[in-house]
């Protein structure tokens, strides 16, 4: 008997067969995705866990870098182990952290700066059978960031001083012929004085005090950036334990070091001193070129010194410091690479200087004409003050040389972090200043010929030193000699012997010029960089030790180029901050603190990265 439809029932079949495949397929399909967004559903949990810790673990990082001593270069922190169990899954973040000293480009190390670097992983097991390095039951999932933290220095701030008095402890002022740019600061009151106008203050400037005048400035006009009055203290208890601890100690044995930077190495002349018999010069009422040799009144006894000189010089290696050991290191030139030149005693800026990348007179870091320096950075430090240098004599051939104070409108250029360091424990005199030699210059008698006869030590010859009761030098002329001071312009009298380092110079030079400085100063108090001529403390008898100084004279011989009108003595400012600086501090710098602070690492930029191959 033939059956009917079976060719319908196959066909049935076949479909049935094959939507049931279907199904099979959908639902293993939809099972793998199912579990595919589980597994993605629990990588993003792990990262996001993974993120939070890292973060805890990179301040726990920046915790124990604050205690970390700075001689140690690298710490890897004990591993972390956190176990999270939500119920479904149980899970394991092993995090490590190292903490490492960062690199600029070139590989120049910075000491004040640190790296903190922390890998986050997960492990599907206890805490207890996790290992870091292990891969059993390990999630594909790493975390990997990088902190860098910035310990801050002095180099932070444009213009930074503890004390915002004088050596007399009296204010001293920023006037209308100051120019500053970038951030200034100080622990005591900032005085302002309406003299050739006000100042101008380009950055912001804080005060721990308040800022004072002796009149009403528009503060719109002075502060360009604002100002922030009772702000927080700024901890100045500098050291140089850093440059003292990782910098070569040089010269101790020689009194005075001569340094010229010359790129990257340096050439120096290294002073000796040895002291001979004294000698003794009668003291007349009339002397040579102002008349014959008149009657003898008595006699100076002078202690005589001779000065010997030898050469020295080297290479300077990128990111080099050197303490000079010497009373005074005389430094000048043009710097090549990353470099601090500290010394123990007084450092005296002997001429320019400049960044061999830097064009003189162009910011370094990148707000000029000129991109910005990536390869030169420089560092002073005094142990006790920095002085700009009036003048000296040429080891090598005697020349006298006043680099510093020729034209008013070049003055000098200084490229650099400065920071003088002196502690005065109480004495003023002795705490470190930024300031500037030869404050009180008055003529003096250049040795001459007269009448076919050389004659030198003028004044010597006219006047008593020591000066012996009451304590004149050398005015009035012992005896009522014929010796008129009036005659020399100068009815103070003349100089003191040897205050001038160019002594006996005719016409010392009062107004001397511009300070472009490109980079930043910190000093322990307030030091002149311009004298008015109206301090009543400095107007008394020539007395050194007791710190008073002959009257200031009324004449004058100024820089060519001075304004009309000035006729005071020393320089006037025209400061540009380096802002390099704030990232960048010239190796060994010395660090600083807010006073009240929890740390003393400030962040500078996290980044997150490709976990490396190993850690």
């Amino acid at each position: 008997m033939k059956r009917p439809h079976v060719a319908n029932e196959k066909g049935e079949i076949a479909i049935a067969i094959l939507v049931s495949i279907v199904a099979l397929i959908s639902g293993l399909s939809m099972s793998m995705v199912a579990g595919r967004d589980a597994n993605a559903a629990l990588y993003q949990l792990d990262q996001v866990q993974e993120l939070s810790l890292l973060r805890s673990d990179i301040r726990r990082g920046n915790v124990a870098n604050s205690f970390l001593p700075s001689s140690i270069d690298n710490l890897t922190l004990p591993v972390r182990y956190v176990e999270i169990h939500n119920g479904l899954s149980r899970t394991t973040f092993a995090i490590k952290t190292k903490i490492g000293r960062a690199q600029l480009q070139g590989g120049l190390q910075v000491y004040t700066r640190r790296g903190i670097t922390t890998l986050v992983r997960a492990f599907r097991t206890r805490s207890s059978s996790t290992s870091f390095g292990g891969s059993r039951h390990k999630s594909p999932v790493e975390t990997f960031g990088r902190k860098t933290v910035q310990r801050q220095t002095f180099a932070g701030y444009m213009y930074l001083t503890n004390t915002d008095e004088s050596v007399n402890n009296d204010p001293v002022y920023f006037y209308g012929y100051d120019e500053l740019w970038g951030r200034v600061h100080s622990n005591t009151d900032i005085w302002l004085q309406n003299v050739g106008g006000w100042p101008t203050f380009h950055g912001h400037v804080s005060t721990a005090g308040e800022i004072c005048s002796d009149g009403a400035p528009n503060p719109d006009q002075v502060f360009l950036d604002g100002y922030t009055e009772h702000a927080p203290e700024i901890d100045f208890s500098p050291s140089m334990n850093l440059i003292r601890q990782n910098g070569t100690h040089m010269w101790s044995i020689h009194p005075i070091s001569f340094v010229t930077i010359e790129g990257a190495s340096y050439t120096a002349q290294l002073a000796t001193f040895d002291i001979l018999e004294p000698d003794t010069l009668f003291v007349y009422n009339l002397y040579p070129p102002y008349g014959p040799i008149g009657d003898s009144l008595g006699y100076n006894y002078l202690a005589l010194r001779d000065t010997t000189w030898v050469s020295a010089g080297s290479s300077i290696g990128n990111g080099a410091t050197f303490l000079v050991e010497s009373d005074e290191l005389w430094i000048k030139g043009v710097c090549r690479g990353a470099m601090t030149w500290a010394t123990e005693g007084t450092m005296k800026l002997a001429g320019d200087i400049t960044y061999h990348h830097t064009t003189p007179g162009v910011p370094p870091d990148g707000s000029g004409s000129e991109s910005e320096n990536q390869r030169d950075y420089l560092g002073l430090v005094a142990a006790k003050s920095i002085l700009i240098q009036y003048g000296y004599k040429n080891p090598v051939d005697s020349v006298r040389h006043r680099p510093n104070c020729d034209d008013y409108n070049e003055g000098i250029y200084i490229y650099g972090a400065l920071a003088a360091l002196g502690n005065g424990q109480g004495d003023p005199h002795q705490d470190g200043v930024f300031s500037f030699e030869y404050q009180y210059p008055h003529q003096s008698t250049p040795n001459t010929w007269y009448q076919g006869e050389y004659f030198d030590n003028i004044d010597l010859h006219l006047g008593y030193y020591p000066p012996a009761d009451p304590p004149y030098w050398p005015w009035p002329a012992k005896g009522g000699g014929g010796y008129n001071y009036a005659a020399m312009n100068d009815p103070q009298g003349p100089d003191y012997p040897w205050y001038n380092p160019l002594w006996p110079e005719a016409l010392p030079v009062k107004e001397r010029g511009l300070i472009h400085l490109f980079g930043s100063v910190a000093q322990m108090r307030r030091g002149f960089v311009h004298r008015s001529g109206g301090d009543p403390l400095d107007t008394g008898w020539w007395d050194l030790d007791g710190y008073r100084y002959g009257p200031p004279p009324a004449w004058g011989l100024n820089a060519p180029g001075t304004p009309n009108g000035k006729n005071g003595v020393g320089y006037d400012k025209d400061y540009h901050y380096d802002r390099r600086f704030i990232n960048h501090p010239p190796p060994n710098f010395p660090e600083v603190s807010i006073v009240g602070s929890q740390g003393l690492y400030e962040g500078v930029a996290i980044r997150f990265q490709r976990p490396p191959s190993s850690f």
